[in-house]
């Protein structure tokens, strides 16, 4: 499994997310003939730690969501259920063991494509391979 497909499980299996989005999390973009709000993930950056004798197995990933609405404070309320999710999280997130999941960025914009508001967030994501 990857972490992005890790992410996937995680936002689905989340009910404050799941109750907002259903099913709508797709990777790279939000296709634009879907219902909103919907979200999606991509992997922004993904560093791997090595040792002396070579790849210890852990890796960051930075990895950023998009939340897009019909309104922005629909935006704003998804972002804030995802973080609710994401921001703070250890554990297991599909199969992949999560150390740690850190918002570390947050920011407002329109898309141009659905001529609606977004949201996006980065995380920073330490996870075992």
């Amino acid at each position: 499994m990857t972490i992005e497909a890790g992410i996937f499980a995680h936002l689905i299996g989340n009910a404050g997310v799941r109750a907002l989005v259903a099913t709508r999390i797709y990777p790279l973009l939000v296709p634009q003939d879907v219902e909103l709000p919907a979200i999606a993930y991509q992997r922004i950056s993904g560093p791997r730690d090595h040792a002396h004798d070579g790849p210890s197995g852990l890796a960051l990933a930075r990895v950023q969501l998009t939340f897009v609405a019909t309104s922005y404070d629909g935006a704003k309320s998804l972002a804030e259920a995802a973080r609710a999710a994401m921001d703070g999280f250890s554990g297991v997130m599909g199969e992949m063991t999560v150390g740690a999941c850190l918002l570390s960025n947050e920011m407002d914009q329109w898309a141009v494509a659905h001529e609606a508001p977004v949201v996006r967030h980065d995380y920073l994501i330490w996870y075992q391979e």
